[in-house]
């Protein structure tokens, strides 16, 4: 990190002679800065005290002490601030040198203080470390310093950091260097005896062999002379190292930091003993008459010192101030110290660094003293009152710095912890010693002999009395938790860390913080491979230790030694420490999920409050109100982000504690998440959503795709936005932090607790609940007989692997002790861990439909009732159906399809319930209604407690018919589920549009997968929904036509009915406007709508292997993620748009919606007739296919599911009316009869690739090189005919060209087009899907389909057709009958998709 400052390094710099004098110079500038800070603050009291006296006492005589400051007393006083040593006879005074002499420097003789240093033991002493503890009323000052000694000091300490990093680089480099020359020489030497003993055997050496001999010894040689070199240039700043420790460098840096070097009271003894010296030597009667006289001034004006350091020192409120520097040198010396630690390469040089106390010292550092001189300060220069805030929440940007520099200096020592240094951090008292590992483990005090005898007592002893850890070790179980040997130890940097994990902290302290604890944490959970020796106790020898300091590796992977590990897991898993590492997290996300409450409540009112002004699309301030609208939204879209990313942030953070994989510190946590964020957090907000809603159960759970009338008034009613907002904000906090923790946290066990507490039909009993009290396991018997540490198991690629998915941890069920609510505690709770919530959620969980005492114990669980009736809320009354989605998908994304199955549908209670008799089934359904107000059944308390009346079954949160064991808990699931897949939800201006979501088909998809029951039942009630929604579809032409019928009427003015047939004109009407919905053109003024076509896609290898129809696919679930949490929780009502653009831009996406639920319904019936097609595996992206290989891999998207369409709704876009038979026998080349028919005459220019279509015998004439054919234009029904006329005279035709008028678009010349030729042309435009046109059409460019993946997108192609008329009038009324022909086309394919839609 740092550089020497000159090329030649045998130079000294211009300012000092050499780098050892420089360091020795700095140093003693040090002290001076000490003693100069300390006078000054002297002076200020002495100040103080002079001008409290009184008048006639303020001139003392002559040479007296006066009010202002600079007087001959002070002078006097000042004059003794570099005094260093005193002797009995000689008093030897040394002032600060500013310019450098030529001469070495020479070691200065030590003070009190340095003789107090010196005297500093090497081995960490035992001491208790109580971080925080500051005595009230306790006065910190900043030592007084001005600007320029500041920086002085700032810069001292940096120059010394600088040297000795520099300094220790050379004495490693020179170690490493004099390594290799003795290398070299050893070498030189044997070479040198080697060619001795040769020459004494054989005088007939080879010459040649000689002179290798000699190169190899010359190139040697020059090595030997490099490295000379080499260790010559650095031998000058080796010597600052050890000149910085001899000198108790990193003490004084300590005392300064600390404040030690500021002591009041020693500063005061050194003083008073050196003027009492002085005045001594005044006393000296061998002296002439003058100096008398002068000794005698000289001896008043010390006494008049002494005196009034004497009363300082007896004074207590000067004694009690501590000072501390100013905060810019304690940042500096805490980014020097940490510079040193982490650059040191010698392992000696690191363990002698920490080896001493100091570093402990500084891990001691009194934070809390600086925020008490700083609010000082601030407080003296404002003029304020005191604040009454406590040390630790007052701040200030420089704390701030002095904070983020001390945890990082943190930081750094723990990133030197291994198994080698970690004896400098854990303190072990005297006398620990453990030799084997029986040793660790714990002896019952409870004989089993006196088990039997106590059975009126069972709740007072543990659960699995430890009798195990008195008989051998080969008659305990496995992974058993026994009771080990408590180790006290004391870990000063794990403890000072956790004071910084605070909620309080800034996020990079907290972050630094927890980083610090997690690597300590990891210590513990490193052990041996199997069959490797467990490792012995590590003893350092710093003379012995020359190889390399430690990396700078957070975790080094290399195991401790049991005891360590054992008393490093006992230390950390301590339920105090457990509760300050963790619950910061839970606080902080207490105050995330309030956060979050506020802004969901800010963004709803004003949504409605936007909504419900009054706009009309005439108002010249329209655009300027969209613009502030947009910003508005964007706004509360960016604070939104900013909150959700902290949120994730905190779970990351608790992912990362989880995953150290301490089995006992994750027991505690699990157990403090539920009580503290899971439960009043995430689960009572939904009880409390349908408890206080102001909303009739009538309106707030209607159906609003059969009846969405009943919530238009709801804006009307008793319940205002902002009273709504306040009720719903809660329950969308709730559902928002339930899916960012099944999304971001994959702990197995939490996870499967999690979701039983949310999912499980069954939920614990609130009334009694058994508590567990234990200590914390945190070991357990290895494989091999030995104690171990308890740690989750995890594969080869880090996932925690589990015997089974029903498997959590043991919560103290096997040491602990049950505690009956209510009852007197058996035992102090001292550093015990107590559990509730997480063993009886267990134990809910391993319930597979055998031990029936779980149901009679737990009761119906209120959370499950509430997110399922979250899925049927009426979206124009409340938006809480998409987050419930959201965290319904985000559960059942993590788990595999049994596990999903037994636990959703209640498969376990199921199998329960068959297995009773037939008399105690009926009891155990419960059919009667008239249920008994006493019923357990009927509490919808949370375990927090009451939350709901038992009286509001509007809600059907109370008990549900069948009981516990009758209740059908798939079709729950299922319905719950079919409600939001498809929904009809507010588009704007009072209408209604179909809302599919896909999140939820594919949340549905995992849910029912592992059972074959779910899935007929599913794809039974999809197909209904489908129905439903094309019933709705079905009556978007009426409604459309009620917000514009002027308009429609007078472009489809072709539409008339016959015969008068109001009815006929009706369906004509209404087919248009749906087909018109279903191709919406391109110049519609809706281009952000995407239309039913923009959906739709062909498999490209269908469209190369296969001629004619083929199957078109539609995604229909997507994965979600995080982002589609947050976008999910921000909705806003639509921009204002013109009531009969609403109506049309809703049924267009309403279209949309309906394509994709009949594609997921076709996927489901897949799924029926081949039900194990998706069990054992992942639900991410493929490709359904009806063949005989169903599933198709996507390689480029494996997020979504493509499925086809049915065949009827695809012959309802694309195909024929089956009952209309006017067109049967009509294609390319047959004959056909045109009497009776409308034939136009026309002549078309035949390209030599559409010659084959004519017969060689046509009426063709060829002018100019170009052949020109005459035809009839014909309309058939739906169809455009071009027929070759017969030569022969029988009123038929040869049918050249059919194409679809619903396909067709009309363009024509302009009248004055052309002057040479009264024929006129008319172009006929045919866009159609399909990639071959018809007949006589050519495409304006070859079709390239758009590759998306596998799939081709499906596109209107444009292919034309110039056709010539004699003139403009039979242009015109050709013009006139194909417009009307297309028309009715259209008409009557619209009318076909309405009849689709409408049938039963």
């Amino acid at each position: 990190m740092f550089r020497k400052r000159n090329s030649d390094h045998g130079s000294a710099t211009s300012e000092y002679s050499s780098p050892l004098y420089e360091i020795s110079a700095l140093m003693d500038k040090l002290d001076d800065l000490v003693d100069t800070s300390m006078m000054t603050f002297i002076d200020s009291i002495i100040h103080t005290i002079s001008i409290s006296e009184d008048d006639s006492n303020n001139n003392i005589n002559e040479g007296g002490l006066t009010p202002t400051r600079g007087t001959a007393i002070l002078n006097s006083l000042r004059k003794y601030r570099f005094r260093t040593t005193v002797d009995d006879d000689d008093i030897t005074t040394t002032t600060p040198t500013t310019t450098p002499t030529k001469t070495a420097p020479t070691k200065k003789a030590p003070t009190s203080t340095d003789s107090d240093k010196t005297k500093t033991p090497t081995s960490t002493p035992t001491k208790t470390f109580r971080f925080g503890s500051v005595p009230k009323n306790k006065d910190a000052r900043f030592v007084p310093m001005n600007d320029a000694e500041t920086a002085c000091f700032v810069e001292t300490v940096r120059r010394i950091s600088e040297l000795v990093v520099i300094g220790e680089s050379c004495a490693a480099t020179i170690q490493t260097e004099e390594s290799k020359l003795d290398n070299i020489l050893r070498k030189l030497k044997n070479k040198k005896n080697n060619n001795e003993k040769l020459n004494d055997d054989d005088d007939d050496v080879d010459n040649n062999c000689g002179k290798d001999v000699d190169i190899q010894r010359e190139e040697w040689e020059e090595q030997c002379v490099r490295i000379r070199e080499k260790i010559s240039d650095n031998n000058e700043y080796a010597r600052v190292y050890e000149h910085f420790f001899e000198r108790n460098g990193l003490a004084m840096i300590a005392d300064v930091l600390t404040g030690k070097a500021y002591n009041i009271s020693n500063f005061l003894d050194n003083r008073k003993r050196i003027v009492q010296t002085e005045i001594d030597g005044y006393n000296n009667d061998d002296v002439e008459e003058e100096d008398k006289n002068d000794n005698k001034q000289k001896r008043d004006r010390s006494e008049s010192i002494l005196k009034y350091l004497e009363s300082i020192h007896e004074t207590k409120t000067y004694t009690d101030i501590v000072l501390v520097p100013p905060l810019a040198v304690a940042t500096q010396g805490f980014q020097s110290t940490s510079i040193l630690v982490q650059n040191v390469k010698r392992a000696t040089s690191l363990f002698f660094i920490l080896s001493n106390n100091h570093i402990n010292q500084l891990i001691d550092f009194p934070l809390e003293e600086y925020h008490i001189a700083e609010r000082k300060k601030l407080e003296g220069i404002s003029g304020t009152t005191p604040s009454l805030m406590s040390p630790r929440r007052f701040g200030s940007p420089e704390l701030g710095e002095l904070t983020t520099t001390f945890v990082s200096f943190l930081k750094s020592l723990a990133m030197r912890m291994n198994a080698e240094t970690l004896q400098f951090f854990l303190t072990y008292p005297s006398g620990t010693t453990i030799e084997s590992d029986m040793d660790y483990l714990e002896e019952s005090n409870h004989e089993q002999n006196d088990h039997n005898d106590d059975d009126d007592d069972d709740d007072e002893r543990p659960l699995d009395e430890i009798v195990s850890n008195v008989e051998k070790k080969y008659n305990i179980q496995v992974n058993r938790p026994v009771s080990v040997k408590t180790i006290q130890v004391e870990f000063p940097l794990y403890e000072r860390a956790l004071e910084f994990c605070s909620v309080h902290q800034d996020s990079f302290v907290r972050v630094t913080a927890m980083n610090i604890c997690l690597n300590t944490l990891r210590l513990a959970t490193v052990a041996p491979k199997i069959g490797d020796e467990e490792p012995a106790e590590v003893v350092v020898h710093l003379e012995a230790a020359m190889g390399a300091s430690p990396d700078a590796v957070l975790h080094n992977a290399k195991p401790l030694p049991m005891r360590e590990r054992l008393a490093i897991a006992q230390y950390v898993c301590t339920p105090s420490r457990v509760e300050r590492l963790a619950a910061p997290l839970f606080s902080k996300l207490a105050q995330l999920w309030g956060v979050l409450e506020e802004q969901f409540r800010d963004m709803e009112i004003a949504n409605k409050s936007s909504s419900s002004e009054p706009k009309t699309r005439n108002n010249p301030n329209e655009k300027v109100a969209r613009t502030r609208e947009i910003a508005r939204q964007q706004k509360y879209t960016r604070i939104f982000n900013d909150t959700s990313y902290n949120v994730q942030d905190e779970l990351l953070l608790l992912e990362d504690v989880l995953k150290v994989g301490l089995t006992s510190l994750n027991e505690q946590v699990i157990e403090m998440m539920f009580a503290t964020f899971v439960y009043p957090l995430l689960l009572q907000p939904l009880l409390l959503y349908f408890q206080r809603s102001p909303v009739t159960a009538e309106v707030l759970f209607a159906d609003t795709l059969n009846d969405h009338s009943l919530g238009q008034d709801i804006n009307q009613s008793d319940a205002t936005a902002t009273e709504k907002a306040v009720i719903s904000a809660p329950a969308k906090s709730a559902l928002f932090c339930l899916s960012a923790a099944f999304q971001f946290l994959t702990n197995p066990p939490l996870l499967r607790l999690l979701f039983t507490a949310v999912f499980h039909p069954l939920s614990p009993d609130a009334s009694g609940e058994t508590m567990i009290r234990a200590k914390a396991d945190v070991a357990c018997m290895g494989p091999d007989g030995k104690a171990t540490i308890r740690i989750d198991k995890v594969d080869e690629n880090g996932v925690m692997v589990s015997e089974s998915d029903r498997t959590t941890y043991i919560f103290g069920t096997i040491t602990g002790r049950k505690d009956i609510s209510g009852r007197r505690d058996s035992q102090p709770i001292n550093d015990m861990c107590t559990f509730v919530l997480s063993p009886a959620l267990s134990e809910i969980l391993e319930f597979s439909g055998q031990d029936g005492g779980i149901v009679a114990r737990s009761r119906h669980n209120p959370y499950r009732k509430a997110i399922f009736q979250c899925f049927t809320l009426n979206k124009e009354v409340s938006d809480l159906q998409a987050l419930a989605v959201m965290a319904v998908y985000s559960a059942v994304s993590v788990f595999n399809e049994k596990f999903l199955a037994d636990l959703l549908f209640g498969l376990d209670i199921k199998r329960y319930r068959d297995n009773l008799p037939r008399d105690e089934r009926f009891n155990a359904f419960r059919e009667n209604s008239n249920l008994d107000d006493d019923d357990d059944d009927h509490d919808d308390r949370g375990i927090g407690g009451s939350t709901i009346s038992k009286v509001d079954s509007r809600l059907s949160l109370g008990a549900l018919e069948g009981g516990k064991v009758g209740f059908d808990y798939m079709n729950e699931v299922i319905v719950s589920f079919e409600s939001c897949i498809m929904n009809a939800v507010p588009g704007g201006k009072g209408a209604w549009k179909l809302d599919y979501d896909s999140l939820a088909a594919h949340a549905l998809l995992s849910s029912i997968r592992g059972s074959s029951e779910a899935i007929v039942h599913a794809s039974k009630a999809i197909e209904t929904r489908c129905r439903q929604s094309a019933a709705f579809l079905a009556d978007a032409p009426s409604t459309i036509d009620k917000f514009d019928s002027e308009k429609l009427q007078s472009e489809l003015k072709y539409l008339v009915p016959v015969n008068n047939g109001k009815c006929e004109k009706n369906d004509l009407y209404y087919g248009a406007i749906m087909d018109m919905i279903v191709r919406k053109r391109e110049d519609s003024v809706f281009t952000e709508v995407k239309s039913a076509l923009d959906h739709m896609l062909y498999l490209t290898k269908d469209l190369s292997n296969k001629e004619g129809d083929v199957s078109i696919y539609i995604p229909v679930t997507s994965v979600g993620s995080y982002n589609d949490v947050a976008a999910r929780s921000i909705t806003y009502s639509s921009l204002e748009q013109d009531a009969s653009q609403a109506a049309f831009s809703n049924a267009v996406e309403s279209t949309s919606a309906l394509l994709k639920l009949d594609a997921f319904g076709s996927l489901l019936n897949g799924l029926v007739n081949s039900k194990q097609m998706l069990q054992d595996q992942k639900l991410g992206g493929f490709i359904f296919n009806r063949s005989i290989d169903p599933i198709i891999p996507n390689p480029t998207d494996g997020d979504t599911i493509f499925s086809p369409i049915s065949d009827d709704f695809d012959n309802a876009m694309f195909g024929v009316d089956r009952n209309d038979s006017s067109f049967v026998g009509i294609k390319t080349g047959s004959v056909m009869n045109l009497v009776g028919k409308v034939a136009f005459p026309c002549v078309c220019e035949v390209p030599p690739s559409m010659a084959p279509l004519f017969s060689k015998e046509g009426a063709k004439v060829v002018s100019q090189g170009i052949t020109w054919q005459s035809l009839y234009l014909v309309i058939i029904d739906q169809h455009l005919v071009l027929a070759e006329p017969e030569r022969r005279s029988r009123g038929e035709g040869r049918v050249v060209t059919i194409c679809k008028l619903e396909n067709l678009a009309l363009e024509k010349d302009p009248d004055d087009a052309r002057v040479d030729t009264s024929a006129r042309r008319l172009i006929l435009i045919c866009e159609s899907p399909d990639l071959k046109s018809p007949g006589m059409f050519r495409f304006e460019k070859k079709p390239q389909p758009k590759q998306i993946g596998p799939f081709s997108h499906v596109e209107r192609w444009k292919s034309s057709l110039d056709i010539w008329f004699e003139d403009s009038n039979a242009l015109q009324i050709a013009l006139c009958k194909v417009d009307e022909g297309i028309a009715k086309a259209k008409a009557n394919r619209g009318d076909f998709i309405r009849r689709y839609l409408s049938q039963p």
